[in-house]
């Protein structure tokens, strides 16, 4: 018998709205060419980033 992952359940927040908004920019990626999305991750992930570094100031202070 195998063992199945279960599958990720969508979340109507993430706690801040700069996480849900990068989220929110995967939204309909899979209709998009795969060449969008390279530019549309990099884009996400910069977001990702942005709020993690606030978030250790906020916690080093």
């Amino acid at each position: 018998m195998t063992e199945s992952t279960p599958e990720p359940q969508p979340t109507d927040s993430f706690g801040d709205p700069r996480i849900d908004d990068a989220v929110a920019r995967t939204d309909g990626l899979d209709e998009r060419p795969v060449s969008e999305h390279v530019e549309v991750y990099d884009d996400v992930h910069q977001r990702f980033r942005e709020a993690l570094s606030d978030a250790d100031r906020d916690t080093a202070g």
